[in-house]
């Protein structure tokens, strides 16, 4: 497991939410931008999950597409697939 990509990933989701946090405090902050801001933590999230095998990331960008896509399929600690 890539801990160190992993890592960034999974700052740069909680970061996000943080700022969704924050910025449900303030009444103009519209669905749009909710979208924009949830979008923006799934792709962290899911390329920390996607690519979490990966020993180095290649910086070029060249899985970007593969790894920002949402994992298929979540399996929990018996095997069986996640709804």
């Amino acid at each position: 497991m890539n801990r160190d990509l992993l890592r960034f990933h999974v700052g740069e989701a909680a970061e996000e939410l943080h700022r969704i946090l924050a910025d449900l405090n303030d009444p103009e902050f519209e669905e749009g931008a909710l979208l924009v801001s949830l979008a923006h933590a799934y792709h962290h999230l899911n390329t920390g999950w996607n690519s979490r095998t990966c020993p180095e990331y290649d910086s070029d960008e060249s899985h970007f597409e593969e790894f920002r896509q949402f994992p298929a399929v979540f399996v929990d600690e018996l095997g069986r697939e996640a709804p």
